[in-house]
C-alpha cells in the first residue's frame, strides 16, 4: 500500500510529461495509463506493452522466428515481464522499462537466422551500442501489424524515464536508423523502417550493386 500510494503521488506529478512522452503515430490503439491507481497497479511498465508483446510472441511464433520452446502464452509473458522488471529494479524512481529490454529475454528463444544478424550488428565497429536496441526493437515488431515502424514509434518504444528529452531521444534513433541502413541491416520505405533477416539483406545488397542506366 505504502509503494503504491507513492506511485499514485508520483502520478499525479508527472501525468502532462507521460502524456507528451507517450505518443504514437499511424498505429492501432496503444493503451497507456487511465489514471493514477492504473500506473501504481503496472509500473515499471506501460500498460501498451502488455498487448503488444503478446502479438509480438505470436508474431515471432507464426513466422517461424522462434525456437520450439516459446511457451504459448502466459508463462512466456510472465518470464519476459519478470526479467525485465529485475533489469530496472535497481535505477530512480521514475525509470519506465523500454521495449528493447524484452528482447534480452526473448532472444534465447529466437531462431539462429534472426539471432546471428544482432549477433553481427554487436561486432560491427561501425554500429554503437545504442544502434543495435533499436536494431533489437525493430526485430520485434517486423511481423506486427498493430504497429508502424516509424521514426516517432520507435522513440515511444526506447523511451526509458519519465524525464526523458523526447525530441533528443528522436535525433539519437534517427542517427541509429541512418546507420543501420548503411549497414543494410534495416530497409527504409517512405517514413517505415524494417528489420532485414540475412537472406534479405543478401538480397538487398545484391540490388544495390546493380548498376542502372537512367534509361532503363
Amino acid at each position: 500500500p505504502a509503494a503504491a500510494a507513492s506511485l499514485a503521488l508520483l502520478y499525479d506529478q508527472k501525468e502532462a510529461i507521460l502524456k507528451n512522452l507517450l505518443t504514437f503515430k499511424d498505429s492501432a490503439e496503444m493503451k497507456l495509463y487511465k489514471g493514477r491507481e492504473d500506473f501504481a497497479a503496472v509500473y515499471p511498465f506501460v500498460p501498451y506493452q502488455f498487448h503488444l508483446l503478446g502479438n509480438v510472441l505470436t508474431a515471432i511464433r507464426e513466422n517461424g522466428a522462434s525456437g520450439k520452446h516459446l511457451a504459448e502464452g502466459e508463462r512466456s509473458m510472465l518470464a519476459l515481464f519478470k526479467e525485465s522488471a529485475m533489469a530496472v529494479m535497481s535505477g530512480e524512481e521514475g525509470a519506465l522499462v523500454p521495449f528493447n529490454l524484452f528482447f534480452n529475454a526473448l532472444a534465447q528463444f529466437i531462431d539462429h537466422t534472426h539471432a546471428i544478424v544482432i549477433t553481427h550488428a554487436q561486432e560491427n565497429e561501425r554500429l554503437e551500442p545504442f544502434d543495435v536496441e533499436v536494431l533489437k526493437v525493430l526485430f520485434m515488431i517486423k511481423y506486427v501489424k498493430e504497429i508502424t515502424g516509424n521514426a516517432d514509434n520507435l522513440t515511444t518504444l526506447l523511451v526509458s524515464a519519465m524525464e526523458e528529452d523526447r525530441l533528443a531521444l528522436k535525433k539519437k534513433v534517427e542517427d541509429s536508423l541512418r546507420r543501420l541502413e548503411q549497414q543494410t541491416l534495416i530497409q527504409k520505405n517512405g517514413e517505415v523502417y524494417s528489420f532485414l533477416t540475412n537472406e534479405e539483406q543478401n538480397i538487398n545488397r545484391a540490388i544495390l550493386k546493380e548498376s542502372t542506366e537512367m534509361g532503363e
